[in-house]
């Protein structure tokens, strides 16, 4: 068997018209068939290189990611402990709330008057963090008016970090409490949709990168859809 072998062998060397060609840096010696095979297998290594390039560079850029996420909370914890300690800050954010019960509930109390009077500023958006402060540590005491506003107790608020669902609360505030910004009923349907898959999902972090919270991240998308449909801005058609 080995002795025919060799002559098959012998054959197919003196029969077949052999070439030289490089391939990947290597020097490969053989008939038509076998240099296109060490070009198909050459080929595949430099795609499998490239590929373990590619992760790499991947790993790379998710950990730069990470550190500037990182570092991004602890710029934003430090805003937040310096907005706390000012006073101008909390006078600012009172006459936000005292403003809307004035404007939109007619429930303004004599304190709030006094609010309004004392800001020499008008907050015009929503900021459920610092105005949560106002209830938990800066002594309102008007909580059902907070909720109207943000959906959820402050004392619940002040414990959120995920920047996307601060950033709903803060725009639900600000449209209900604007004087040029009429929100239709679906609005309002919408945003109670999302209030309550969080309350349902027990207020979890992250839930945009996550595979379990499709209910949550769904009435997330809805809400911040609808604000192209179903929010009229008066000033802006002036």
């Amino acid at each position: 068997m080995i002795e025919d072998a060799k002559a098959v062998l012998k054959s197919v060397v003196e029969h077949t018209d052999m070439y030289l060609e490089g391939i990947n840096g290597r020097l490969v010696v053989g008939n038509l068939q076998a240099l296109e095979c060490a070009r198909a297998r050459g080929q595949k290594e430099t795609f499998e290189s490239r590929v373990k390039s590619l992760e790499g560079r991947v790993r790379d850029v998710e950990a730069n990611n990470e550190r500037l996420e990182a570092n991004n909370e602890r710029l934003y914890s430090r805003i937040v402990d310096l907005e706390v300690s000012s006073t101008t800050l909390k006078n600012l954010r009172n006459r936000f709330i005292s403003t809307y019960k004035r404007d939109k509930l007619a429930t303004a109390e004599d304190y709030d008057f006094k609010f309004i009077a004392s800001g020499n500023r008008f907050a015009h958006s929503g900021n459920c963090k610092r105005d949560a402060e106002l209830y938990t540590a800066g002594g309102r005491t008007d909580i059902d008016v907070y909720i109207l506003l943000y959906g959820l107790h402050p004392g619940i608020v002040n414990m959120m970090t995920y920047r996307p669902t601060i950033t709903t609360l803060d725009t639900h505030a600000t449209i209900v409490a604007s004087n040029h910004k009429t929100a239709s009923e679906q609005f309002h349907i919408l945003f109670a949709n999302f209030i309550k898959a969080l309350q349902e999902s027990h207020y979890v972090d992250k839930f945009l990168e996550r595979n379990d919270t499709a209910r949550l991240s769904g009435s997330y998308s809805a809400f911040l859809d609808c604000l192209k449909t179903e929010v009229s801005d008066q000033a802006a058609d002036e």
